[in-house]
């Protein structure tokens, strides 16, 4: 697994989508396999945060990512377990998340994942017949759930596509699919949470 992850960093570095080195992030995958070298990165971003209870809270995390992984079998072949496979739908996993940062409600439903389908991600990948827009709002969300002020929201370009890309599916795909929604919504704390134009917010 980790040779295959390898070949494709090797071509996202050339293509400059990736900053690091090709070898270092396939070593990653060795130590941490079957996740992602990425989910406890990103479970660190709100590890601390008072409503989450880090040993029962990171079991549930981890026990509705895997449902959403094994719902999410029929559509794409999941390589790596990571926190981009989280199924929105599945109410367990909506309650969960809202508890964890409570703010951020509003910004599920209307850049993430709705349940009329109404949400700007689904929207993008209704019109792509792909999930690579679910798949970006939904790490940049979970990504942002920090409730420390001076913590890190939101990820830099180049690591979102780090943390995204596998064999068979390129940068290109999640970059194209990362289409800023009209209103605003999640771009408007610190860090980038969905990009306008490649560029980053307002003080970055």
């Amino acid at each position: 697994m980790a040779q295959a992850y390898l070949a494709t960093y090797q071509e996202a570095v050339r293509g400059r989508a990736l900053a690091k080195s090709a070898e270092q992030m396939a070593d990653e995958i060795v130590g941490s396999y079957p996740f992602h070298p990425s989910y406890k990165d990103i479970l660190s971003l709100f590890k601390e945060n008072e409503k989450f209870r880090q040993t029962r809270g990171l079991i549930q995390f981890t026990a509705n990512l895997m449902r959403g992984v094994w719902a999410n079998k029929g559509q794409e072949e999941v390589f790596l377990i990571g926190a981009q496979f989280l199924d929105f739908s599945d109410q367990e996993t909506r309650d969960q998340v809202k508890e964890i940062e409570r703010s951020l409600e509003s910004a599920l439903a209307s850049d993430v994942y709705d349940t009329d389908g109404s949400a700007h991600a689904q929207g993008i990948d209704g019109d792509r017949n792909d999930r690579a827009a679910t798949q970006v709002a939904t790490l940049l969300f979970i990504s942002s759930l920090s409730d420390n002020t001076d913590g890190i929201r939101g990820l830099p370009r180049d690591t979102l596509v780090e943390y995204l890309v596998a064999p068979g599916r390129e940068p290109t795909r999640f970059i194209e699919a990362d289409a800023p929604p009209p209103d605003g919504h999640l771009p408007a704390r610190e860090q980038a949470r969905l990009f306008r134009a490649g560029r980053a917010p307002p003080g970055r």
